[in-house]
This record gives C-alpha cells, sequence and structure tokens, in this order.
C-alpha cells in the first residue's frame, strides 16, 4: 500500500484528464483542468457524478480566475466592470494569463506528492499525532483507513455499512478502487460536503459547503457560467480581491496541518473557494487505484459571525445572533418557491441580496449583461440531524430562468409584486391542504382537534400534488414576462387566475373521490365562554364551504 507520501509524485490535475464534462457537440469526455478553462467556451456544462461535484470544481475554476485575473491594477468598481466586459468579449478565458498563473504553482497540482498532495495533507499522522498530544488524548491513536466506498458521495454510506441502492451506479470492484480522476473528483466534493461523521476528532460542523444554499448562474456554455459567477465587487463596491497577504489561495499559501483549526472568515473569494473544511489523504494501491484514505477536521470558523464574504448563498437573519447565515435549501420546495429569498430587492437590515444576483443585477443596470434570459440555479445537500451527527440524506439540485431586465431597480416593482402573488399562492395551497384533512377527519369522524399521522398525510400529498401541477406553469410565466412590455397588474391577475383554477380543480378532485363516510362526517360539539353547548355538523361539504371561502378572501 502507498499513500501521498511516496517519493514519486503522480497524476498533475493540470495536464491529466480529471474534470468531466459535456462538450458542445453532445460528447462526454475527462480533460485536464488547464484544457477545461482553454475549452470553456466549447464545453456545455460540467458532468460530474452529482450536481454538488460539478460545483465544487466550478468554485476551483473560479479560484484560479480570481488568482490570475484579479490583481492590483484592479481597484475600483470602474475597472471591475472593464475587466469583466473585456472578458466577455472576448468570448473565451484569457490562456495567456492563467496559465502562465497556473504553471508557476504546478507543484501543488499533483494527487500524489511527497509534501504538497493537492487538497491533502502528507504528513496526516503526525498532524493527528500532534493534536492528540496537545489535547491529551490517550490510546494508541491508530485509526483505520476509511474504504474508498465512503469517498463516493452518489454512494451515501457510512464508514462500517454499504447503504443498499435500488439502482446502484457502482457494484464489485468499483466501490472499492477509484481512478486517480474519479478520486480527484470525490476528493474535492468530501472537502466541501462532508457530513460531521469523521472520527478522532469528530468534525465541529459539517464541511463548509454543507452549510451553504448555494446559488449560482448558468449561461449557454461554461465560459459563459463562469464569467456569470465572476463576481469582482462586494456590496459596498469594493473589488474582492484586496490583496493582503493573508488573502490567497489553497495553492498560494503553505500547506496547514493543524487539524481543527479554527481560522478568521477568509476575506478573498479566492481564499474562500477553496477552504480546506477537512485534512485529507488519498491511499493508492500498485495497480494505480485509489483504495482508501483518511480523514478528520481541517479549517472551520465561527458561522455565528456570518459569513458575508461567501457570494454563492441565499441567506437569512439570525435572530439570536443577528447575524446572516446561509439559508440551506430544501428539497421537498421547487426552488420558485423560494423566490424572494433568490431575488428579492427588498434588502435591508432584515435581507440580503446573494452575492451573485447582486452581481448579475449591478450588470444588467451598467447595461453590459448580454443575457435576456438568465439561468438560476441552486444546489446542496440535505443533511438529518440523526442521534448526535448530522448526516447526508438528499441531493438538491433546481433552476429557474427570468428575464434578466427582472433584476434591475428599475424593475423592482416586479419583483415585489410577484413575491406578494406566491404568498397568496402558498395560502391557496394552504387552504387546500386544510380542506383534504378535514375530509380526511370526516372520513375518520375524529372529533379530536390533534391531527392524526393519516389527516397529516392527507395534507401533505394535497399540498405536494398541488405543487407539482403548478410547477412548470410558474416556471413557463416566470420566464415569459417581459418587464418592456407586459403590464405588471395584466401579469400578476394571469397568475392569480391560474393559481385559482388549479387550486380549485385541484379541491373538486379531492371531493370526488372522498369517502362516503365523508359525506356523512360527524357532529362537533363545543362549549362557548358563556358554557353554551354548540353542536355543527363537520362533513364534505361544511369543509368544502369553508374552502372555497377562504379561496374567495384570498383573492378578492
Amino acid at each position: 500500500m502507498a499513500g501521498a507520501g511516496v517519493e514519486e509524485k503522480k497524476f498533475n490535475l493540470l495536464y491529466e484528464p480529471w474534470i468531466c464534462v459535456f462538450k458542445s457537440d453532445g460528447m462526454q469526455t475527462e480533460i485536464s483542468l488547464l484544457e477545461v478553462l482553454r475549452q470553456a467556451d466549447k464545453i456545455d456544462r460540467l458532468a460530474g457524478e452529482l450536481p454538488t461535484q460539478d460545483v465544487a470544481i466550478l468554485r476551483l475554476l473560479l479560484a484560479v480566475l480570481y488568482g490570475a485575473l484579479v490583481d492590483d491594477r484592479v481597484r475600483t468598481a470602474k475597472d471591475a466592470f472593464q475587466l469583466w466586459k473585456q472578458l466577455w468579449d472576448a468570448k473565451a478565458i484569457p490562456m495567456d494569463k492563467v496559465e502562465p498563473y497556473l504553471k508557476q504553482y504546478e507543484d501543488r497540482f499533483w494527487l500524489f506528492h511527497p509534501q504538497t498532495p493537492f487538497y491533502q495533507v502528507a504528513e496526516y499522522s503526525k498532524a493527528q499525532a500532534l493534536y492528540r498530544k496537545e489535547h491529551e488524548i490517550t490510546g494508541s491513536g491508530e485509526e483505520k483507513r476509511k474504504p474508498v466506498a465512503k469517498l463516493i458521495g452518489d454512494l451515501s454510506q457510512s464508514a462500517n455499512k454499504v447503504s443498499p441502492r435500488l439502482f446502484p451506479g457502482r457494484t464489485g470492484v468499483k466501490q472499492s478502487e477509484l481512478n486517480y480522476g474519479e478520486a480527484a473528483r470525490w476528493l474535492l466534493h468530501l472537502n466541501g460536503f462532508d457530513d460531521n461523521a469523521a472520527k478522532k476528532p469528530t468534525p465541529k460542523v459539517r464541511g463548509y459547503l454543507g452549510q451553504l444554499g448555494m446559488i449560482y448562474a448558468k449561461g449557454h456554455n461554461l465560459f459563459e457560467t463562469l464569467l456569470l459567477n465572476f463576481v469582482l465587487l462586494d456590496e459596498h463596491n469594493k473589488v474582492v480581491e484586496d490583496s493582503r497577504p493573508d488573502s490567497k489561495a489553497y495553492w498560494e499559501k503553505p500547506v496547514c496541518t493543524t487539524v481543527e483549526n479554527l481560522i478568521v472568515q477568509p476575506a478573498a473569494i479566492k481564499d474562500l473557494y477553496t477552504l480546506q473544511s477537512r485534512r485529507i489523504l488519498l491511499h493508492h494501491n500498485e495497480s494505480g487505484k485509489v483504495d482508501g484514505y483518511q480523514l478528520t477536521m481541517g479549517d472551520y470558523f465561527d458561522p455565528d459571525l456570518g459569513m458575508l464574504q461567501e457570494p454563492m448563498t441565499v441567506w437569512f437573519r439570525n435572530r439570536k445572533t443577528g447575524a446572516f447565515q446561509p439559508k440551506t435549501h430544501n428539497p421537498v420546495k421547487q426552488v420558485w418557491r423560494e423566490f424572494n429569498s433568490l431575488v428579492s430587492t427588498n434588502v435591508d437590515e432584515n435581507n440580503r441580496d446573494s452575492g451573485i444576483v447582486w452581481w448579475l443585477r449591478r450588470l444588467e443596470e451598467k447595461g453590459i449583461l448580454p443575457l435576456k434570459t438568465l439561468n438560476i440555479c441552486t444546489v446542496g445537500l440535505y443533511y438529518e440531524f440523526k442521534s448526535t451527527l448530522w448526516m447526508i440524506t438528499d441531493v438538491v439540485n433546481d433552476s429557474l430562468q427570468l428575464n434578466s431586465q427582472l433584476l434591475a431597480k428599475l424593475n423592482e416593482n416586479w419583483i415585489a409584486e410577484i413575491t406578494e402573488a406566491l404568498a397568496r399562492t402558498d395560502k391557496a395551497v394552504a387552504a387546500l391542504a386544510a380542506l383534504a384533512r378535514n375530509v380526511s377527519r370526516a372520513s375518520t369522524h375524529r372529533k379530536q382537534d390533534n391531527d392524526s399521522s393519516f389527516e397529516k398525510e392527507a395534507s401533505r400529498k394535497a399540498r405536494a400534488d398541488c405543487y407539482n401541477v403548478l410547477d412548470n406553469m410558474f416556471r413557463e410565466w416566470l420566464r415569459n414576462i417581459d418587464p418592456e412590455t407586459d403590464s405588471i397588474r395584466s401579469k400578476i391577475e394571469e397568475w392569480q387566475d391560474i393559481v385559482r383554477t388549479e387550486v380549485q380543480a385541484e379541491g373538486k378532485l379531492l371531493a370526488r373521490h372522498c369517502s362516503d363516510t365523508a359525506l356523512i362526517g360527524f357532529i362537533s360539539v363545543s362549549k362557548e365562554s358563556k358554557g353554551t353547548v354548540i353542536e355543527k355538523r363537520e362533513n364534505l361539504f361544511t369543509a368544502y364551504t369553508w374552502f372555497e371561502i377562504a379561496l374567495k378572501k384570498i383573492f378578492e
């Protein structure tokens, strides 16, 4: 067995193929980091095993651009806009700047290296031993090497048990070995999205990317995607790269081997995008395959202080601390249902734009955003707290298309009206869910106030079914809005008519398929404050009457 501490260097990511892409001609292939940037205008998109893997690689590519293209000559907002427009007009990544920049750090991009393996710690055991000594941890300190299956994010496995999958993408030896290209991709994914189940010591937090409600803009090809997410100004119109000595990408600074390293939040995006959330060491065998790894906690900072430098997340204000924190995505909610979190113009002490949307808004207002339609994507992993750990349970991947002019300040009334229309949509769907609950209660002759699991499931299903019906309708309605030619009032009324019609149709369908016992229902008894006893029948008809009254109030 061999680890990253072997004498020879192996597999340099600048030159070896490891990044999965879809070319513009539809061909899927693997190419090197330099080739991805060189061919970005001919690549449709990244095409790794998971969307979270792709976004981890996207951040790596962006960090390279920040390191190569943003220097002391970009000092003002005017400089930033000028640089961005020059890059977009060139329609290709300027490799005459990017390639020399990367080659000066060539030694930091070897997947296996005696001292500086990429995104790893060569002296892993020494770092662990030092941590144990500093914290007076007794015992042998022996650590079992984790199987490669745990490294593979799409297998969702614990260190001790392989979780069964209905349609497994890997079987047999493919679950126990990875080629170097695969290992490099999953290395980035593990560093960013690892849960907090790793041992010795147990990580205090999930991987940094796993704490974000990630958002990015997708263009017609990878070049456009990179440029749309190449944020050059913060919300105070200050250039994001401030050239401080500590504002460096991972490969620009010495490897940190300190375990559980509490750091100050990185000031530069290239530093943040290459944050080492974990200390990792890959191991390979004589066949040239990665067959295991070691893992423990790495760099982290206090999330209660806020993560204001991070552009690729949506936000909420923590009421206890008063700080803005990332708002993670809910896998059961379509992205349009969180429209206000994505593109809100109501930015004040309680609301904050994502850096991506803020930057796109500035480009639109400056008249240099060349795309009429924007594709805003959300991606992430969903974690559930089980026992004492946060464990990965789902993948979030969604997108929303809208007219870029909706982001401009002069069209902020559109955003406010759409947000309000969606609030009424939620109320209408809630009325349908209440109808389902009441019909379910009537069908079982339940007189208790507390919902049974049967009634909760009926309510949940009605809500989910209705949102699924409205899903494509809203996406198409939003995509077709043109602020230059459309009337706000007429478009909002159009959406309200759609919601009213579809919710009523779902309500009628629910009533049509209810049980005979729901038609009869039951007599409920309640007492007024003066002791008067009131009896009333609750059945399908009373439930449906309430439903119609509720819809009328919502849309009056």
